[in-house]
């Protein structure tokens, strides 16, 4: 069975040497869901072609979803995972004694899968959502879904790191997910906008 151990973890001091003042202040403030969900914000906030709803709440009380995005591309549904300073894997369970079955998300050999397992409850949600009451002509958008991290250091390199539909990614991948080119004019957009408005209030 693949396994996942993370690096050693470095004082905070010595991880930050030699960046910039904004990464070293980033690399060392508290982790919160705002904080990543707005460097995600901050990196879309020249294109306005993408709209944000941030912290909506999931239809009969299930929770909130910290991001949606909507841009040509379509609809993206991002979760933050509080994870930092260690190695992110994608594992296959055999589904033994205390062993799910099914591709894992590990973070330093903690199981995250259950992160991503919310953000697809949440995109199928959403699909739902933009499905009801759908005219012909404009019919549901792509919706993918997005594990945000603090940063994208310990993802592999080269490769996308996927658990089912959820992709796991830094807040620069994440943005680049939610303004994927695609065939949504601004006029559709601003149809599934409302239709978001009304489905997922604002928390």
């Amino acid at each position: 069975m693949p396994t996942s151990s993370g690096p050693t973890t470095l004082p905070a001091r010595q991880r930050t040497q030699g960046l910039p003042p904004r990464a070293r202040s980033w690399r060392t403030r508290p982790l919160g869901s705002d904080l990543v969900v707005s460097e995600v914000t901050a990196r879309l906030a020249g294109r306005a072609d993408v709209l944000t709803f941030r912290d909506r709440r999931m239809p009969m009380g299930r929770g909130a979803i910290d991001l949606i995005t909507l841009g040509p591309g379509g609809v993206t549904v991002v979760g933050a995972l509080l994870v930092r300073g260690t190695t992110i894997t994608v594992a296959r369970g055999g589904g033994g004694f205390a062993e799910p079955r099914g591709l894992r998300l590990l973070a330093g050999g903690r199981d995250h899968t259950a992160a991503a397992a919310l953000v697809e409850r949440q995109v199928t949600a959403v699909r739902h959502a933009l499905s009801e009451g759908a005219h012909h002509a404009l019919g549901v958008p792509p919706v993918r879904g997005a594990l945000c991290l603090p940063d994208a250091d310990g993802l592999p390199p080269f490769t996308t790191v996927r658990v089912h539909e959820v992709e796991v990614d830094g807040p620069e991948g994440v943005a680049w997910l939610a303004a994927r080119r695609g065939e949504l004019r601004p006029e559709q957009v601003l149809r599934l906008a409302r239709r978001l408005e009304h489905a997922f209030a604002r928390r």
